[in-house]
């Protein structure tokens, strides 16, 4: 989330600052610049779906599982294949009964 851009960041947890950033927001809302935001949000809360997500996690294992066999190499030791420790990314079934 970028404030002001893709919505309101609360600086805390007090009931007044969440209030305040509500009633920024709802204000912002009936102007162009929240119509803007709203775009820029929708945009931005597209980015999130599972493929995503899944191609984060695996891609991280990727570089630990990299930067580990960067250090096995180093001491002399025997290095790691990444595909077998994560797999092929995209190559998985989806469960029955469960929605994307």
């Amino acid at each position: 989330m970028r404030d002001g851009i893709t919505g309101t960041l609360v600086s805390g947890h007090e009931v007044g600052q969440w209030a305040d950033a509500i009633d920024h927001l709802l204000r912002l809302c009936a102007g162009p610049r929240g119509r803007v935001m709203s775009r820029a949000a929708a945009r931005h809360a597209a980015t999130f779906s599972w493929e995503n997500t899944t191609d984060a996690l695996l891609a991280s294992y990727r570089r630990a599982i990299g930067e580990y066999n960067a250090e096995r190499q180093r001491r002399g030791g025997e290095v790691i294949s990444d595909l077998v420790a994560v797999g092929k990314p995209r190559h998985w079934t989806p469960r029955r009964g469960v929605g994307a």
